[in-house]
């Protein structure tokens, strides 16, 4: 199995911090949980991914499972997970989102 790399039109960018002086700002570029979960129906299928979202310790969680077919004809469910961080923005959704995209990198 093999993800397609990200095309140019599913890259964001924000600005993430200008000089004081005005003379110049950084930029963030980034790629949010919606194209991760496009990928991913292009990828496995859309019924062949889930993901769960759960809290430990005060930190949010996501847990990603592929449905993969095994050399014995069978299928298993393999997961990976990780933590996210608050967003500036929305603290609560920039989380999730974080979670998410960080499982899928």
């Amino acid at each position: 199995m093999e993800f397609r790399p990200l095309e140019a039109n599913e890259i964001e960018c924000r600005i993430g911090q200008v000089a004081r002086n005005g003379s110049g700002l950084s930029l963030l570029l980034y790629k949010n949980a919606r194209c991760d979960a496009s990928i991913l129906d292009e990828t496995v299928g859309p019924e062949n991914w889930q993901c769960e979202f759960y809290e430990c310790k005060g930190t949010l969680f996501c847990k990603v499972g592929i449905l993969i077919d095994r050399k014995d004809g069978l299928a298993e469910w393999v997961w990976k997970d990780d933590a996210g961080s608050p967003s500036n923005m929305e603290a609560a959704k920039g989380e999730a989102s974080d979670a998410l995209t960080k499982i899928a990198a």
